[in-house]
């Protein structure tokens, strides 16, 4: 493992590092294998990039699937964003496409990062600590002095960095470069399989249920990838209500309240207290909330497309409320919110929130 230190300037962290790439953006110059690969490992973060120029291409091809990066922010005097690599590609048209730049040195070493994280650690001490002078700026994408590095052990250990554990499992160094791209036939019918994939898993959740899952992962697994999925949702929240567009969003607020949603289902559907017939439709709006191409899809849009999970999320959660009892509810709330005027308030702005037909099927879903 290597630590790769690089500088950013703030539209380009808010262009590939904030928020992901527009995901049929991406399909339009990758490779499909490469896309699913990627978005398979980054999960709901969606497709995250830095580059490299022609002339860094000895630092491109020592990084590798794993490495860490650190991204510090031009006049912040911090390192202010972790990731963590799982690929590479050379690919000029998607460089030039995406930061368009003049000169012959476009942005084609590319390389795609997860587990994206907004820090704060001072990098005039952290840079004396690899090994460089206090005045090191970081002017350039460097890899770090490895004895230094290896002295700290690993960012994320010495950082308290939470790191989950799927980042690595499907680590590969394949070759993905542009001249290996298959057809545009190919590759759509690469899409068309994944979205087969997508759909088999949504009819699926018409028919699960609390015992159903037990058939297919242990409770530790279910509970452990849940736990994963919520990191997620609170590092994408977290960057997105940071950023100008979140700022500004009319339902940030209630935006806002995913992750502590999220967390509430998963708690009511583990509670003793709830009832069997409750868990089944806990169970529906857990997958639901799951699925990156549901009916307004967040892999796509970004956390503006969580509205309808937010929606499905209410009307189980008010199901529960009626149909077992308030007290549970409340109990195992976290959010900062009275959650039975937030329930109210989601059910209430529905049809305004996704469109009266939108309303209608996530009630279906879990009836």
């Amino acid at each position: 493992m290597s630590l790769l230190l690089v500088p950013a300037t703030r539209e380009n962290l808010e262009k590939s590092i904030e928020q992901s790439v527009d995901i049929e953006f991406a399909r339009n110059y990758l490779q499909e294998e490469f896309v699913e690969d990627l978005l398979r490992q980054s999960r709901s973060e969606g497709i995250r990039c830095w580059a490299l120029t022609k002339n860094r291409r000895k630092l491109y091809d020592d990084i590798a699937n794993g490495d860490e990066v650190l991204l510090t922010e031009g006049g912040t005097g911090l390192f202010t964003h972790y990731g963590v690599i799982i690929g590479k590609t050379q690919n000029v048209s998607f460089g030039k496409s995406l930061w368009p730049i003049s000169g012959e040195n476009p942005w084609e070493y590319i390389y795609f990062l997860a587990n994206i994280q907004k820090i704060c650690i001072d990098k005039k001490q952290l840079v004396v600590r690899l090994g460089y002078k206090e005045s090191y700026a970081v002017p350039g994408s460097i890899m770090a002095k490895n004895d230094n590095y290896e002295a700290i052990g690993t960012i994320s250990k010495e950082y308290k960095i939470p790191v989950f554990g799927y980042i690595a499992e499907n680590n590969n160094n394949k070759d993905f470069s542009a001249s290996n791209i298959q057809s545009s036939g190919a590759r759509r019918q690469g899409h068309a399989n994944f979205s087969e994939e997508v759909k088999t898993n949504y009819n699926g959740m018409k028919q699960i249920g609390r015992s159903d899952i037990k058939n297919n992962a242990n409770e530790d697994e279910i509970a452990s990838m849940n736990v994963d999925y919520l990191g997620q949702l609170n590092r994408q929240l977290d960057t997105w209500l940071n950023s100008s567009e979140g700022k500004n969003h009319e339902h940030r607020e209630l935006l806002a309240q995913i992750p502590d949603t999220f967390s509430l289902l998963c708690t009511l559907s583990n509670d003793n207290v709830v009832s069997e017939k409750s868990k089944s439709k806990l169970a529906k709006a857990i997958t639901y909330f799951q699925l990156k191409f549901d009916f307004i899809p967040e892999a796509f849009i970004g956390p503006p497309g969580y509205l309808d999970d937010l929606i499905i999320s209410a009307l189980t959660i008010r199901y529960v409320m009626d149909y077992d009892n308030k007290d549970v509810v409340r109990n195992s709330w976290e959010g900062n919110k009275d959650i039975t005027a937030l329930i109210a308030e989601i059910i209430e702005k529905a049809d305004d929130l996704v469109g009266p037909d939108i309303h209608k099927k996530l009630a279906n879903k879990i009836a």
